[in-house]
């Protein structure tokens, strides 16, 4: 993720994921989260557009 390299906070959309298998969706956000910790947060789409308001 650039955006974390650069020293910048990064949404991830937690619904926005897919994948063909299931499981490596879910997989795939506490890898996230464990790989970049704080400068990244997840929620849903609802979420992030609830902040932009």
């Amino acid at each position: 993720m650039r955006g974390v390299d650069r020293g910048s906070r990064v949404a991830v959309a937690t619904d926005g994921l897919r994948s063909s298998r299931g499981e490596a969706r879910d997989a795939l956000l506490p890898m996230v989260r464990m790989r970049y910790g704080h400068p990244v947060e997840t929620m849903t789409t609802a979420e992030m557009l609830d902040r932009r308001r």
